[in-house]
């Protein structure tokens, strides 16, 4: 958390929070080729017990309302989505003197608050991942054409409280493709 001077941050702990969640994972080898994978995560979070110092601007715009103690209590965990979903594909097969495989996976998360104060929140948002690649018959070569963040969605990779009246804002990796070569040394 920031601290009231906005110089720097300061390492907080909530008294009493609850935690209550579950997950499920499944993985189906559907052939000897095509195997597919997906996640669940289910989170539901509370400060039960929580004061501290506030990550908001102050109204005149001069520091932060960081002053005064401010209850969180009741607020929802920061950083903690109520949902997440995975899912991939994964496609092997034999081609020119090695094996080929094709990926494609899927990440869904349904949105956060960054800050205890729950105030600035992050909108759910989706990604999807794409990977080709080629590896020779003795895993010494991997030849891989990618693509990341395929439909281009928007949103924060991280974002912070800059102390003098807004907030710092790091966007994700926008859409990105590339080729990659490894070699490994085995």
């Amino acid at each position: 958390m920031l601290n009231a001077s906005g110089t720097g941050a300061d390492t907080v702990n909530a008294p009493e929070a609850t935690v209550k969640g579950a997950e499920l994972e499944i993985v189906v080898q559907a052939t000897d080729r095509l195997s597919l994978n997906a996640g669940l995560s289910v989170l539901e979070t509370e400060f039960k017990q929580y004061w501290g110092q506030s990550n908001r601007p102050a109204p005149d715009g001069l520091g932060l309302v960081g002053v005064a103690p401010v209850n969180f209590s009741g607020n929802e965990i920061y950083r903690t989505p109520k949902r997440t979903l995975t899912a991939a594909l994964n496609y092997n097969w034999p081609v020119a003197g090695g094996s080929a495989n094709l990926s494609l996976n899927y990440y869904y998360n349904s949105g956060f608050y960054w800050f205890e104060d729950n105030i600035v929140d992050q909108d759910p948002y989706h990604v999807v991942n794409s990977n080709l690649s080629w590896t020779d018959s003795k895993e010494k070569y991997k030849i891989s054409l990618w693509g990341r963040n395929l439909f281009e969605e928007e949103y924060a990779h991280y974002v912070t409280n800059s102390g003098h009246s807004s907030y710092a804002y790091s966007a994700a990796e926008p859409r990105m493709f590339g080729l990659s070569a490894e070699y490994s040394f085995h």
